[in-house]
């Protein structure tokens, strides 16, 4: 006799609740570790939903009835006499394994209309065919009434896999993909020791066993046990065929093994090409290797690979319009966004992300109950008000954030307990609260702050495990201190600041390989080394700048080719010139802002599409005019102000609507005007000061921020001395 755990009673009555329960329906999907345990559980199920008046029967679809669909047979079973209050559908798995995906296929198309039968259901389906549906039909997945059920024999239990659960985790992922993902490794696992002690051939085993563990391993990010998988097998691995091919550079490529996987894709890419093959595999194949050359800095070739993916994909939406060959196409504008947003090229990153927006609206139109779709479009919101926010035009990206927030709410109101979605919602209050930020309207960016820092605590309250959701709650703890540091309380401030801190050291001390979170250490002790420094204690804001470029020099020793790493390296040097230059010591300050400037020059030379770039060019030419000025050394300082200026007034041009560069503008304006003054060449300052009122005048009406009105003040009194030759 089987020995039951003691879970089985639970699972037991978990089921007769759902069966029994007034005005239930829908559907779930109950695992027997045995299959001869069914039958049992079947007649004790029967017994106690019966015993409280209810009529449940077993149901097994017609497999020979091909022409007679899904919802059919199911409707017409229950218009029999009397009619049914709850089926168990006992042959799915039969179902599965006879007709394959197009049964799914329909199944996943029905899950509307089994919850609009209005009565439980219960389908019977193996381990294996379960971690199926919750790959290939995700949406049939989530949708279900409940977690699925498990009957586990205790003699056969497997034990849990102590480092998968641990990395499992400390990821964002819902509790049900754990449950998904531990079935099909288990069993994976499983297969392979019969395998290998049952003398199956290296090939099949690498084939149907070990290449499937591998790739489950990589989803989950454990890359060490799915490279091992690829080693000890590599000589039976079937990389003649492209599709196993992409699998195996996947694996690479997710454990960043950037040269091995680029040459499976490659391999891939060649053979289907050479085949005629034009599917959405390919179209995959293009977008994951343009991921990589995107990931590792090289746009160009990432451009190159984006373009034939969208190529390839527009083609192949035109000739089956699918929703899944719509969603691929999407995709590819948001890759081609992505890029060029990275780029710095925001209106050729608008065209695509509007086109992606556009397709999403569409997709979710047709099919709004797809948590998917609707996703995704958020997705497309948040990148159009990135972009516009970038652009500083902040109602356009008012509009975008709003639309986000109003879409992942009414998601997260469906499925509250989903992590990912409500991990998204608190994302849409932080883009709201930045926003507001840069607006000037502080107190209405706390509250959406505190929002966002409320979800983050929640959310990592729930699982204090999730590296992503820790964090998620470091940066929100950083947010509010940098609005505590605007409105000018550095108590309030502070307090923020060494809670990010706290959290982001311990990330990187259990993490300590991790590029992102060695970044996100370093940009802790920054704004730890911006708010000393406001505060006017110099040495404590040293020891945080210097932690901060000796964390940058490591990261950019390491990947001297990724931008954001150089570009962040390079913003080091400038905090530590502004703290040398605050402390009087004007030897110190040179080099540093000297280093500035020759990364920020490197970085505008390899890249001069991108505006951010120039102008933290720009404001490195801006430093270095300033401290010669300070020394009296006007003509040192000329050049680099009117470089500044030059620049500067190109990305005013080409940014009108942007209030931060045009408020930059001003200040190059009166800056130069500064050193010709004090030059006594008056008729040359004298324009450029008035240049700078009349934009900080329109600046001022527009915004009302004090900051700006004193600077207004400021270059008026300048102008008023110079025609009053009292300057």
């Amino acid at each position: 006799m089987t020995q039951l755990t003691p879970s089985y009673y639970q699972d037991l009555n978990t089921l007769v609740r759902f069966l029994t329960r007034e005005g239930e329906g829908g559907y779930v999907f109950a695992v027997a570790e045995h299959q001869g345990m069914i039958p049992q559980i079947n007649d004790t199920l029967l017994d106690k939903v019966r015993a409280q008046g209810k009529s449940i029967y077993t149901f097994g679809f017609d497999l020979e009835a091909e022409e007679t669909g899904i919802m059919e047979q199911l409707r017409e079973h229950i218009a029999r006499d009397p009619a049914p209050d709850g089926l168990i559908i006992k042959n799915l798995d039969d179902c599965l394994r006879q007709r394959g995906t197009a049964f799914l296929q329909e199944l996943n198309f029905s899950r509307e209309a089994l919850h609009q039968l209005n009565i439980p259901l219960v389908f019977w389906v193996s381990k294996g065919n379960l971690a199926l549906i919750s790959n290939q039909a995700a949406d049939l997945f989530s949708q279900r009434r409940l977690t699925t059920v498990i009957f586990e024999a205790g003699e056969t239990l497997l034990a849990k896999d102590g480092h998968l659960e641990s990395r499992f985790n400390s990821e964002s992922r819902n509790p049900e993909d754990y449950e998904a993902l531990t079935l099909k490794v288990n069993l994976l696992k499983k297969q392979l020791h019969e395998a290998e002690a049952g003398g199956y051939t290296r090939t099949r085993i690498a084939r149907d066993i070990a290449l499937p563990l591998a790739t489950t391993y990589s989803e989950l990010d454990l890359h060490q046990p799915a490279l091992e998988l690829l080693h000890t097998y590599a000589d039976a691995l079937p990389e003649e065929d492209a599709d196993k091919c992409i699998d195996i550079a996947d694996i690479y490529f997710n454990a960043k093994h950037y040269e091995n996987a680029s040459n499976r894709y490659r391999k891939a890419i060649e053979k289907m090409e050479t085949e005629g093959i034009q599917n959405e595999r390919l179209s995959y194949t293009y977008t994951q290797i343009g991921d990589l050359y995107y990931e590792l800095g090289n746009f160009i070739e990432a451009e190159s690979w984006f373009t034939k993916d969208l190529t390839l994909s527009e083609k192949l939406e035109q000739q089956t319009p699918t929703e899944l060959l719509k969603n691929r196409l999407a995709i590819s504008y948001e890759r081609l966004g992505d890029l060029w947003q990275q780029k710095g090229d925001f209106n050729q990153a608008l065209l695509f992300f509007e086109k992606r927006a556009q397709l999403g609206e569409q997709l979710y139109l047709d099919n709004p109950h797809s948590e998917t779709l609707g996703y995704g479009l958020c997705i497309a919101y948040e990148r159009l008000g990135d972009l516009w926010k970038n652009k500083g035009e902040f109602d356009k990206a008012l509009e975008f954030f709003e639309k986000l927030n109003e879409l992942i709410q009414k998601l997260y109101f469906t499925n509250p307990h989903h992590e990912l979605i409500k991990n998204e919602l608190a994302i849409s209050y932080a883009k709201l609260g930045t926003l507001w930020q840069a607006k000037g309207d502080f107190n209405q960016a706390l509250l959406f702050f505190e929002k966002y820092n409320q979800f983050n605590e929640e959310l990592y309250r729930d699982n204090p495990h999730s590296e992503t959701l820790k964090n998620g709650l470091a940066i929100s703890y950083a947010k509010l201190g940098t609005l505590w540091q605007a409105k000018g309380d550095f108590n309030q401030a502070l307090l923020f600041f060494e809670k990010d801190a706290e959290l982001t050291e311990q990330l990187y001390r259990d993490n300590p390989h991790s590029e992102t979170l060695k970044n996100g250490l370093a940009i802790s002790y920054s704004k730890l080394g911006d708010l000393w420094q406001a505060k006017g204690d110099f040495n404590q804001a040293l020891q945080f700048f210097e932690k901060e470029a000796d964390l940058f020099e490591e990261l950019y020793r390491a990947n001297p080719h990724n931008e954001n790493l150089k570009n962040g390296l390079a913003i080091s040097y400038s905090d530590l010139g502004d703290l040398w230059q605050d402390k009087g010591d004007f030897n110190q300050a040179l080099a540093f802002f000297e280093k500035y400037n020759q990364h920020c020059e490197e970085l505008y030379r390899a890249n001069s599409h991108n505006e951010n770039l120039k102008n933290g060019l720009t404001i490195s030419y801006n430093k270095l005019g300033l401290l010669w000025l300070e020394q009296n050394e006007l003509e040192k300082a000329l050049p680099y102000l009117q470089q500044d200026l030059q620049l500067t007034e190109e990305i005013a041009i080409a940014n009108p609507q942007n209030m931060n560069w045009q408020n930059n503008l001003c200040y190059s304006w009166r800056d130069l005007g500064e050193v010709l003054a004090a030059l006594d060449r008056n008729e040359e300052a004298l324009p450029l000061y008035e240049k700078a009122a009349a934009g900080w005048q329109v600046l001022w009406e527009q915004t009302e921020l004090p900051p700006i009105k004193e600077d207004l003040d400021g270059v008026c009194a300048r102008i008023e001395a110079l025609r009053t030759g009292e300057l």
